[in-house]
């Protein structure tokens, strides 16, 4: 439905890894597999950053402030 917005990505928590489904394109989707330890949220939006263009929070920069 339009009134929810874009699907900027899935998630699937399991008991030892969460697993983010991530759309590229109409055709193309990303898998994208981290262990529950932390750090989910700031992985997964550096990665969104990337896929959208804004490379200024690339993934290699370490943590943002």
């Amino acid at each position: 439905a339009k009134f929810l917005g874009k699907n900027r990505y899935v998630v699937a928590v399991y008991d030892n890894v969460r697993r983010f489904t991530v759309p590229i394109d109409d055709e193309h989707l990303m898998l994208v597999t981290l262990d529950n330890k932390g750090g989910q949220k700031d992985m997964i939006e550096r990665i969104l950053s990337i896929l959208e263009g804004d490379y200024t929070k690339s993934i290699f920069s370490g943590p943002q402030s």
